[in-house]
């Protein structure tokens, strides 16, 4: 299956850039193990607010995100599938930690890339590093501690629906 790659030249005009099938979603070859692994496997997005209660209450009840309660009703929420874009600004920021299985091996695969991590560091909820963005800020990536909350799932047509629509589309009942 083709997928688009959507690239911006200037604010108001995109080109848009169909890939082959099997140059999307491929994961990196690891020389070492001769093995294709996704180095990241999850983000931990921090919202800072004057009412977390409020705010935690609003994730569960309204959005009804998943959630796992760490300790003392201090909730974690699962997310659905997330991506992470790039924007021109004045100043570079951001604040976002990704998430892997092993900080060792996640260091290694940076050195390989001549890309240089903060020693890692104890915290209580994980093993930390950072590394420096081409664009100056600092990205953080953990090994957790603490359990994940469910993923979400996304609700899918089956593929008898799916047929139908196809046929309608086309003309055809």
């Amino acid at each position: 299956m083709a997928r688009r790659r959507t690239t911006r030249r200037n604010r108001s005009v995109a080109k848009v850039e169909w890939l082959p099938a099997d140059r999307t979603n491929r994961a990196p070859h690891d020389p070492i193990t001769n093995e294709r692994h996704t180095m990241i496997t999850g983000s931990h997005v921090i919202i800072y607010s004057t009412n977390p209660d409020a705010d935690r209450v609003f994730l569960r009840d309204v959005l009804k995100l998943t959630y796992l309660d760490v300790g003392d009703g201090w909730l974690i929420f699962g997310l659905p599938r997330a991506e992470v874009a790039v924007h021109p600004a004045e100043k570079s920021a951001h604040e976002l930690y990704l998430m892997c299985d092993d900080i060792s091996r996640f260091v290694a695969d940076m050195q390989r890339h001549s890309i240089a991590c903060d020693p890692v560091s104890e915290q209580a909820w994980g093993l930390l590093t950072r590394l420096a963005l081409p664009g100056g800020s600092k990205l953080g990536v953990y090994e957790p501690r603490h359990s994940h909350p469910r993923a979400i799932k996304r609700a899918t047509a089956s593929r008898t629906q799916r047929a139908g629509v196809r046929k309608k589309r086309s003309g055809r009942r």
